[in-house]
């Protein structure tokens, strides 16, 4: 094992090519930066698909989330995925645009139903309902009361989404969705597919498309969704920033739980 402390000596003198190992001396043994690195490789490519398969943005950012379980409803949902098998890409991809859709805030608001333009919108994702009261909205409550359960439980809205990736496959596409490797394509992915929001501008796609090809070309997005370029929507950078920002604060506590649970078994 990389790191481990032996006892021995080198056949070829100052070469130091030849070593011969007598034995180790027992010591906590912590993973290399190599061995992080690879553990952090497993866990964001090789996991299976998940088997389940305007709201005011102020300037609150994210301060400081816990990978302790039940800590914060971020950490809650971030235990949540990983145990139903998407990778941390994805994940964070889906936190960063509910952070957005919760209103900027530190944390997931659950329980609250508001009024989107006329529209009742209620989760962490902003279910909407629709003109004829068959929308994502109604299908929640639909969900949460075939598991005995209400909408504004997190458990359920965090089901509820891995039931809409199961069930609407075709247009959401988890396989392709979870094997996104950078946190900025995998959100803006989310954010057209899942969360579809208004274009920035509050312009129809119709109305953008006729615009003057310099001023259309200002509102491209830099990311494309299946080699086709995309127009900006609503809050695209911010969902970005908190995307990345829980991407690096919880793979980095992951590898820390890890090297813990390593220091715990060898006490």
């Amino acid at each position: 094992m990389v790191g481990a402390q032996v006892m021995g000596m080198f056949l070829d003198g100052p070469d130091s090519q030849l070593p011969v190992i007598f034995g180790s001396i027992p010591k906590v043994e912590l993973p290399s930066q190599e061995q992080v690195s690879e553990i952090a490789e497993v866990l964001s490519s090789d996991d299976p698909v998940a088997p389940y398969t305007g709201r005011n943005i102020n300037d609150a950012y994210i301060q400081k989330v816990s990978m302790n379980l039940g800590s914060t409803k971020l950490a809650r949902s971030w235990k949540f995925f990983r145990n139903t098998g998407w990778g941390p890409v994805a994940i964070a991809a889906m936190l960063g645009n509910f952070m957005v859709e919760c209103g900027g805030t530190t944390d997931l608001i659950v329980d609250v139903e508001v009024d989107d333009k006329g529209k009742p919108a209620k989760g962490i994702a902003m279910w909407r309902s629709n003109k004829t009261g068959t929308g994502r909205y109604e299908q929640l409550d639909k969900f949460a009361e075939s598991r005995n359960s209400t909408w504004e439980d997190l458990e359920t809205q965090l089901r509820f989404v891995n039931h809409e990736f199961e069930t609407q496959a075709n247009y959401y596409d988890p396989k392709d969705f979870n094997s996104v490797t950078d946190v900025g394509h995998a959100t803006v992915f989310f954010q057209h597919k899942y969360e579809n929001p208004e274009f920035e501008g509050g312009l129809t796609e119709k109305e953008l498309n006729a615009l003057p090809e310099a001023e259309k070309e200002e509102r491209y997005s830099e990311y494309t969704i299946y080699n086709e370029r995309v127009f900006v929507k609503s809050h695209e950078k911010r969902r970005i920033d908190f995307a990345t920002e829980i991407y690096k604060e919880f793979t980095e506590k992951e590898h820390q739980n890890i090297v813990n649970e390593i220091i715990e078994s060898q006490a």
